[in-house]
C-alpha cells in the first residue's frame, strides 16, 4: 500500500518533530522516530515498497540507517536473505544521487552503507571510496565494504588481496571498531588451504594473531576455528593452539578487569562518539546496554569458544 498525501507526514511538520526530539537521548528518538517516520515499512511487509527516494530528505541518511539498523538487529536479519527486502523499506527515504553526494561524511558514509546492505555495489562504492583516506571508523569501515564489493560483486580477489595488505599497513587494529580485517583474512586463509598452499594459510594466520593485541575481543582470535580440520593436517598445529594458548590467558586476564571496572556513563558516551550511532546498534548496544556491557559479553563468549576449542585438540 503506497502512503497517500494524507498519510504522507509533511516536510515541515517532521522537521518540527524533528527539533523536539534534538535534546532527548538518541536511543530513545530512535524508538519514537521509528514510530512516526517509518509508519509505511510495517504497511509494506506484502507490497512494494515506493520508489527509491520518494521520501528524501524528511530524515537524514544516517538517521535512516539507525532505524533500518534497529529493524535488523530486533528481526535477527542482519547478513541473512532477509536483509535486502528490509532495507529496501527505508531507500524511499534517501536519493542515492552519486552526482550530488551529501556534503557531509557522516551522510555519505551512511548512505553508502545503506546501498551496501541494500546490495546496490556500484552505487554504494562510489559513495565510500572517497571516503578509505580517512583514519578513523568512517575509513575502516568504508575501505572493508570497498574490499567485499570488489571480490565478491565484481570477482576481482588479486586486486582485494592487495588492497588487504594496504589496509593492514594502513590501519593498527581498534578497539572500537574490532571486527577490521577479519572476513577477509577468512576467505583468504580458506582459499589458500582449499588450494593446498597450507604454510600460505598458516603463515597468513599466524601473521593475524601475533598482530592482535588482547585490549579487546577481536574477531581475528576466532580464525583458527573455522579452519580447524585445515589447522591439524598442516602439520603446523602447535604453533597455532601454542599461540591461542599465550593469547586467551591474556584474554582472561582483560576479563578478570573489565569485570572488576565499570566505565561510568561519561566514559562510555566518550566512546560511542568515535562511531556512528547505527555501527554501536549493529553491535549490540543500546540504551540499555553499555559498550563495556557489549564487549565484555563478547569477550567472554570469546574465551568460552577459545577454551572448548582448545579442549577438542588432538
Amino acid at each position: 500500500m503506497r502512503m497517500t498525501s494524507d498519510t504522507k507526514p509533511s516536510r515541515q511538520a517532521t522537521v518540527n518533530v524533528m527539533s523536539r526530539l534534538a535534546t532527548i537521548p538518541f536511543f530513545l528518538t530512535i524508538l519514537i522516530t521509528a514510530s512516526t517516520l517509518t509508519s509505511h515499512a510495517s504497511a509494506q511487509e506484502d507490497s512494494t515498497p515506493p520508489p527509491v527516494g520518494s521520501y528524501a530528505g524528511v530524515i537524514s541518511p544516517n538517521d535512516v540507517l539507525a532505524l533500518a539498523m534497529t529493524e535488523l538487529m530486533e528481526k535477527q536479519s542482519l547478513y541473512t536473505r532477509n536483509q535486502r527486502a528490509i532495507m529496501q523499506k527505508y531507500m524511499p527515504f534517501v536519493a542515492p544521487d552519486i552526482n550530488t553526494m551529501p556534503e557531509n561524511p557522516v551522510d555519505q558514509f551512511a548512505l553508502g552503507n545503506l546501498l551496501f546492505l541494500s546490495l546496490m555495489a556500484v552505487d554504494s562504492e562510489a559513495h565510500l571510496e572517497d571516503l578509505m583516506e580517512r583514519e578513523d571508523v568512517i575509513g575502516r569501515i568504508s575501505w572493508q565494504r570497498v574490499m567485499q564489493i570488489r571480490r565478491r560483486a565484481y570477482d576481482r580477489p588479486e586486486e582485494t588481496r592487495e588492497m588487504l595488505d594496504e589496509y593492514i599497513a594502513k590501519y593498527a587494529p581498534s578497539s572500537i571498531e574490532i571486527n577490521g580485517r577479519s572476513k577477509q583474512l577468512a576467505v583468504y586463509i580458506s582459499n589458500y588451504f582449499e588450494n593446498g598452499d597450507a604454510d600460505q594459510a598458516v603463515n597468513l594466520l599466524l601473521e593475524e594473531l601475533k598482530r592482535m593485541p588482547t585490549n579487546a575481543p577481536y574477531p581475528s582470535f576466532l580464525l583458527p576455528v573455522t579452519v580447524t580440520e585445515q589447522i591439524q593436517k598442516s602439520g603446523r598445529s602447535n604453533e597455532i593452539y601454542s599461540l591461542i594458548e599465550q593469547k586467551l590467558a591474556d584474554l582472561k586476564s582483560l576479563e578478570n578487569e573489565w569485570t572488576a571496572k565499570t566505565p561510568s556513563f561519561e566514559e562510555d558516551l566518550a566512546i560511542r562518539k568515535q562511531a556512528p550511532t547505527w555501527y554501536w546498534i549493529s553491535e549490540g548496544v543500546s540504551s540499555e546496554k553499555s559498550v563495556h556491557e557489549v564487549r565484555l559479553q563478547q569477550l567472554r563468549s570469546m574465551i568460552h569458544d577459545l577454551d572448548a576449542w582448545l579442549a577438542r585438540r588432538n
